[in-house]
C-alpha cells in the first residue's frame, strides 16, 4: 500500500514538473512572439536597420525597458503608452497606436502642459571651414510654446565633437556631450519664455571630415507628448 502511494505521489509530482515545463516554455512562445510584436513598431535613430537590429544609444536605452514591460506581463497598448511617455511618441510606427496613445497622454494634461520647441525649428550651422575654425559655437533659441512650465531634467549629444549648454534667465549649466548630466539640471522656462541653446563643435575631433555632416542633439524635459526632443545639427565641413 505504502509503495503504490510513493509511486502515485511520484507521478502526480512527475505531472506537475511537466506542466510547469510546458507552461514556462508556452509563456516564453508568448514573449518571444509579443516582442517581434511590440519591436515592429517601433523605431529609434534615422538609420535603414530594422530596430530589432539597430544597436545606436537610443535603441540600447529604449530595448531593456521594452524588454521589462513585456516581461512583467503588461498588454500592447499599455507597453506603447509607457514608452511614449518615457521616450516620446516619435518612436511608435503605427499610425493607429500612435494617435491612441496621443489622445491617452492629452487627456492626462488637462488642457495644461508645457511644450518644447527650438526657433526656426532647425540648427544648420552652414559652411565651416577647418582652416579657420578649430571650435565653432554658436547659439539657438529653446522656446516653451506650451501654457505650463517647461522643466529641462538632461541635454546630451551623439558625438564627443558637440557639447551643449543651456543658458537660462537664472542660470548656465556646464557643457554636456555624449554622457549627459547625472543629475536632473531643473532648467525651467516659463509658458512664452526661452532659454539659449549654446552649442560647442570641435572640429579637431577625428569623427569630423569634409562633407556634410549630421549630429544630434537630445533634450529631456516634462514635455509629454516629447519627453526626449531630438535636435538634428546639420553642417557643411569644408577645408
Amino acid at each position: 500500500m505504502a509503495k503504490r502511494i510513493s509511486l502515485l505521489n511520484k507521478s502526480i509530482l512527475l505531472s506537475i514538473i511537466m506542466l510547469l515545463v510546458v507552461t514556462v516554455i508556452s509563456f516564453a512562445k508568448d514573449q518571444s512572439g509579443l516582442k517581434k510584436e511590440i519591436y515592429s513598431k517601433l523605431k529609434c535613430c534615422n538609420c535603414a536597420v530594422s530596430f530589432e537590429k539597430c544597436t545606436c544609444a537610443e535603441a540600447n536605452e529604449i530595448k531593456p525597458y521594452a524588454d521589462k514591460l513585456i516581461a512583467d506581463g503588461f498588454r500592447p497598448e499599455e507597453i506603447f503608452y509607457r514608452l511614449a511617455k518615457r521616450f516620446s511618441l516619435k518612436i511608435i510606427t503605427d499610425p493607429q497606436i500612435k494617435q491612441q496613445v496621443e489622445k491617452r497622454l492629452i487627456k492626462e494634461m488637462k488642457g495644461m502642459s508645457p511644450k518644447i520647441a527650438v526657433e526656426n525649428g532647425t540648427v544648420n550651422l552652414g559652411a565651416i571651414s577647418k582652416k579657420k575654425n578649430k571650435l565653432y559655437k554658436s547659439s539657438y533659441k529653446l522656446v516653451n510654446e506650451g501654457n505650463a512650465a517647461l522643466r529641462i531634467s538632461n541635454i546630451k549629444t551623439s558625438c564627443p565633437c558637440v557639447s551643449v549648454a543651456l543658458k537660462s534667465r537664472d542660470s548656465v549649466t556646464p557643457y554636456f556631450g555624449v554622457g549627459g548630466s547625472a543629475v536632473d539640471l531643473g532648467v525651467t522656462i516659463e509658458p512664452g519664455s526661452s532659454a539659449d541653446l549654446m552649442i560647442i563643435f570641435d572640429l579637431t575631433h577625428p569623427s569630423v571630415s569634409r562633407g556634410k555632416l549630421i549630429r544630434y542633439i537630445f533634450i529631456n524635459s516634462n514635455d509629454p507628448l516629447t519627453p526626449q526632443f531630438e535636435l538634428e545639427l546639420t553642417a557643411d565641413i569644408i577645408k
